[in-house]
C-alpha cells in the first residue's frame, strides 16, 4: 500500500504580524515532521505554497531548509 500526504494552500509568508507568520510556518514544519515520522512514500503540495509570487528571502530559506530534510529522508515531493 502507498502512503502519501497531501498538503494544500500553505500560504507561507502570508501574515503581516510576526507572531501569526511564525505560527503559520510552525504548522508547516509540524506537517513535514509528521510526514517524516510516518515515513510517507511521497508528498503532494497543492494550492499556494507561498502567499506571494515573490516571497521574502527569509521565507524561501526556511522553506528550502525544510525541503532539505525531506530530501535527506528520500521522500519525494511534487
Amino acid at each position: 500500500m502507498v502512503k502519501f500526504a497531501h498538503i494544500a494552500d500553505s500560504h507561507l509568508g502570508g501574515w503581516k504580524q510576526p507572531e501569526l507568520q511564525e505560527l503559520n510556518f510552525e504548522s508547516f514544519r509540524r506537517a513535514l515532521k509528521h510526514c517524516i515520522k510516518e515515513k510517507v512514500d511521497f508528498i503532494i503540495f497543492a494550492g499556494d505554497l507561498f502567499d506571494s509570487a515573490y516571497p521574502s528571502i527569509d521565507i524561501l530559506k526556511e522553506t528550502f531548509f525544510e525541503f532539505k530534510k525531506l530530501k535527506e529522508e528520500k521522500i519525494p515531493y511534487f
